[in-house]
C-alpha cells in the first residue's frame, strides 16, 4: 500500500525533543532542532515550525524551538 505524499503536521508543543521527533518520523517528517546554547537535556519543545495541523509533504523539516524543562527560554 502507498503512504500519501502529503501529510498533516503533528501537534508537538509540550513534548520532550526526542518524543517530538519520533512523532514526526513516524509520519515521515523530518526535525531540525533549534537549540542557540547548544544541545540541553531535557528540553521540551515551545513551538514549531510549520505549525501543528499545516499539510506538508513527505520529508519535510519540521523546526522544533526548544526550551529547557527548567522553564528559561533561548532566544532565537
Amino acid at each position: 500500500m502507498l503512504q500519501p505524499s502529503v501529510v498533516r503536521v503533528p501537534d508537538v508543543r509540550g513534548e520532550y525533543a526526542g518524543v517530538a521527533r519520533h512523532q514526526l518520523r513516524l509520519r515521515g517528517l523530518r526535525a531540525r532542532a533549534i537549540e542557540p546554547a547548544g544541545p540541553v537535556i531535557g528540553s521540551r519543545v515551545r513551538a514549531q515550525d510549520p505549525a501543528p495541523g499545516t499539510n506538508a509533504k513527505r520529508g519535510t523539516v519540521v523546526r522544533l524551538y526548544l526550551v529547557p524543562e527548567d522553564g528559561v527560554e533561548y532566544a532565537v
